[in-house]
């Protein structure tokens, strides 16, 4: 099925940008973007995941997502991943555009609820100043 044409779009380079009310975003797509991101930017850990974030001089954000072989097999990392995807989309509108941003999973990534997984990863944003809203994810311990 299409999705409309408010949540995607597809810029003239072929990436895709999707839409959320007044922030948008990319998916990091190639092994050197990610490398940069490692390699030149800051980390924050926390028990269920790893933020790696590099300021890209964009006005968009743009984050990918690494979920190893280490977390299980193909189900359990497809299903972190649109748990991540999820997350991801559902903050898009408070996080600080001009961010490159990689999350790594960890493994007792599986053991956590969506709630868990939401404001792990809203305190690491909120740690790394990538978010506009601080207030709504301080002082939560699952």
């Amino acid at each position: 099925p299409e999705t409309p044409p408010c949540k995607r779009q597809k810029t003239l380079s072929g990436v895709r940008v999707i839409s959320l009310s007044s922030s948008s975003f990319e998916k990091l797509r190639n092994h050197q973007e990610f490398r940069e991101v490692y390699g030149k930017g800051r980390k924050l850990s926390g028990p269920l995941c790893t933020v790696h974030f590099l300021q890209n001089n964009l006005h968009i954000m743009r984050y990918g997502l690494t979920v190893t072989r280490y977390i299980g097999k193909a189900v359990k990392r497809n299903r972190i991943r649109r748990i991540l995807r999820e997350v991801m989309r559902s903050m898009a509108h408070s996080l600080k555009p001009g961010y490159d941003i990689v999350i790594v999973a960890k493994h007792q990534i599986l053991k956590a609820s969506f709630q868990d997984i939401h404001y792990q990863l809203g305190d690491l944003f909120s740690k790394a100043n990538l978010i506009n809203t601080p207030s709504l994810y301080c002082d939560y311990q699952p």
